[in-house]
């Protein structure tokens, strides 16, 4: 401001009084205005830290088509329930399985359900005994849409049937009857006679025979080196 006093001071030995009047109007009008401009500079600035930002609006995904199991292991025969959630409204689903190994599929369907208004299914199949699909240790349960198209799958682990042992039958020795006369009956001519449970050593011992004593022949084994006898009021051994 005082260089620009000191200008006009030297106009006014140059120019005329009124030129210099208008001259010194003009210098206080511009510096006016530069100072309202900065003034309204400065007003400008501080509204535009004021201005609160506006928020984005993001996007919520929509959850696709879903598959649940339960159970989600078992052997042939095992009842399977199938439910899904965010599939169209009045769609119908197919169910079958897939061999996750090779993606070979069966042709015809386990089983088959209408999506429901809110967009949830249930179905119900038995997992087949077929070897095809129990011989596997993984199938793939396949929820199928004609209408749309799409296809979700969940994994069944297959669990091998327990195989129950055949028992061996136990051979039992039947002796050979024989009549009860005076030929069917022996004397004891050692000294001590084991009698025992069956034809062989390795059954316990009933009683014993002492010489002398007479025993009631009641029948042999298949290969004849053994007798089935009584003592007289004992067991039979």
């Amino acid at each position: 401001m005082s260089r620009l006093s000191g200008v006009v001071r030297r106009w006014r030995g140059t120019m005329p009084a009124a030129r210099t009047r208008w001259l010194l109007l003009a210098a206080l009008l511009a510096l006016s205005l530069l100072t309202a401009g900065c003034g309204a500079l400065t007003e400008l600035v501080l509204r535009a830290s004021d201005i609160t930002p506006t928020p984005v609006a993001t996007a919520t995904p929509t959850p696709g088509p879903q598959l649940l199991l339960a159970p989600v292991e078992g052997g042939p025969g095992t009842r399977v329930v199938v439910a899904g959630q965010g599939w169209r409204p009045a769609d119908t689903i197919f169910i079958r399985l897939e061999d996750p190994t090779t993606g070979d599929g069966s042709q015809t369907a386990y089983a088959a359900a209408i999506v429901a208004e809110d967009g949830s299914f249930s179905a119900t199949f038995t997992f087949p005994s077929d070897t095809r699909w129990a011989s596997l240790p993984i199938v793939l349960v396949v929820a199928w849409s004609p209408a749309t198209g799409v296809e979700i799958s969940s994994a069944f682990r297959v669990i091998a049937p327990v195989q129950t042992p055949t028992p061996t039958p136990t051979l039992t020795l039947t002796p050979t009857p024989l009549p009860t006369t005076a030929a069917n009956q022996a004397t004891v001519t050692g000294g001590v006679v084991n009698i025992r449970q069956g034809p062989g050593v390795l059954y316990p011992i009933l009683t014993t025979a002492v010489r002398g004593d007479t025993l009631i022949v009641r029948g042999q084994n298949q290969a004849g080196d053994w007798l089935q006898v009584q003592l007289a009021h004992g067991p039979l051994g």
